[in-house]
């Protein structure tokens, strides 16, 4: 066992594994052994507000993060923007490319298979689309890049999406927040379609620098004149954090986290406890790029995500045509190269895919008092959400303005396990940090 594993690293390390179906064949073998106790934990509810999950918390990590997640393709070019409103009529006709004819291709994926499939994510919302500052862009209004909008205007609202994710990921909550907000949701650097250069990054801060860098740029070219409100999942909540900590509330009015990652310092027991194969899963993420094993499993990776987590279907049923549309942009987003997104995350991580300087060390005092936060955590997320709630407890008795609450039925991908009870707490919580000032907890 120990050869095959060392052979299959040094295959994955080159990114030459695409051409073996040996990877196919040692990917589901650990994942045979690490989904049923994941699939087990997912029928969980009605676990109360801050539960930790515990000595099994590490379990879900190596699946999770390749659903809430957003990575992304080789292209760094957008096709033509979108003027005019999106909405009933399809924009890309013909469907997701059929099996079959990508079988005859080791990745069956390309830049105009993400772009298709991120159109019928979008199929049933309205929206513009534009590629801006090199981050992939959608709005609910046109997008007026350089206009400085009045004082009269609604507050901007900003989505940003986890690792292994993209911008689509938002579909469901974007009619609900439409209609409050002036709206954008973007890709990434080094997700979905937006720019993904060939960078080497190593430490938390050259990710994050990087990362920053391409939103500040993004914040300068759109020139909304005014401080937006960020709302960032999991990594995306992290990432808006230190993008807030960075500029302050000349650029942001209000930090919102669904289910952030990167609250927790590490806790070096979980990986002593932790069963074999979840040890071995912990050492592919760190030899190689963590979304390799989605790539070496060559023809059988459309399929993979399904196979692996059927129960992501019940999320898009009512909303999609075919929650097969969900799976199939899931893998376009993280089949492409070069595979920055996961270069990038993986410079953050560290011991058991914690942060290397978790947020709770640093939020409080970083963040300036003058920005609202607001955290909402799923009722049986597998995150520590019992370390994000008490830091915000900590932040409001020392003066912030910050409030973090939970949302029932609902798991890590909060904003999709129970999009309605989001929306609402979400917005309600919002509105009385922004509005009514309140400072309570």
């Amino acid at each position: 066992m120990g050869f095959f594993f060392f052979f299959f690293l040094v295959l994955c390390r080159c990114e030459v594994f695409s051409f073996s179906y040996f990877g196919t064949f040692f990917l589901f073998f650990l994942v045979s052994v690490s989904s049923t106790p994941h699939r087990r934990r997912g029928r969980r509810s009605g676990v109360s507000a801050g539960t930790v999950a515990g000595k099994n918390e590490h379990v879900g990590w190596f699946l999770d993060l390749a659903v809430n997640m957003s990575c992304t393709p080789t292209n760094t070019k957008l096709a033509p923007a979108a003027s005019a409103w999106k909405s009933d009529a399809p924009v890309m006709q013909g469907g997701v490319e059929s099996q079959s004819a990508r079988w005859f291709r080791w990745r069956p994926t390309d830049a105009a298979c993400l772009e298709r499939s991120e159109a019928l994510m979008l199929e049933g919302i309205r929206y513009h689309q534009e590629f801006v500052a090199g981050l992939n862009t959608i709005s609910n209004v046109e997008i007026r890049r350089g206009t400085v909008a009045g004082d009269g205007e609604r507050d901007v609202m900003v989505l940003i999406h986890g690792f292994a994710g993209g911008l689509a990921c938002w579909a469901q909550n974007w009619e609900f927040f439409s209609a409050e907000y002036e709206l954008y949701a973007i890709d990434l650097p080094g997700f979905g379609r937006s720019e993904r250069p060939c960078v080497k990054v190593s430490s938390l801060e050259g990710s994050m620098q990087f990362i920053c860098g391409y939103m500040e740029r993004w914040l300068c070219e759109m020139n909304f004149g005014r401080p937006v409100i960020l709302l960032g999942h999991s990594f995306g909540g992290f990432v808006a954090a230190h993008y807030a900590m960075r500029h302050g509330p000349s650029r942001v009015k209000l930090l919102a986290l669904a289910d952030p990652w990167g609250v927790n310092a590490a806790d070096p027991r979980r990986i002593e406890l932790a069963p074999v194969h979840h040890r071995l899963a912990l050492k592919i993420f760190y030899a190689v790029n963590p979304l390799s094993l989605l790539r070496a499993a060559g023809p059988v990776g459309p399929k993979l995500f399904k196979s692996l987590r059927p129960d992501f279907a019940n999320r898009w049923r009512s909303f999609l045509a075919s929650p097969q549309v969900f799976y199939e942009y899931t893998y376009h987003c993280n089949a492409q190269l070069p595979p920055l997104g996961e270069v990038l995350f993986k410079a953050c991580c560290h011991a058991d895919v914690a942060a290397k300087t978790p947020l709770v060390g640093v939020l409080p005092g970083g963040l300036s008092k003058a920005i609202p936060l607001v955290v909402l955590y799923g009722s049986h997320t597998w995150m520590n959400a019992e370390c994000g709630f008490t830091m915000v407890e900590r932040m409001a008795e020392d003066g912030y303005k910050a409030k973090a609450d939970t949302v029932m039925n609902a798991g890590h991908q909060v904003f999709t396990d129970n999009v309605d009870a989001f929306n609402e707490k979400m917005s309600q919580m919002i509105r009385s940090m922004v509005r009514e000032g309140t400072s309570q907890p």
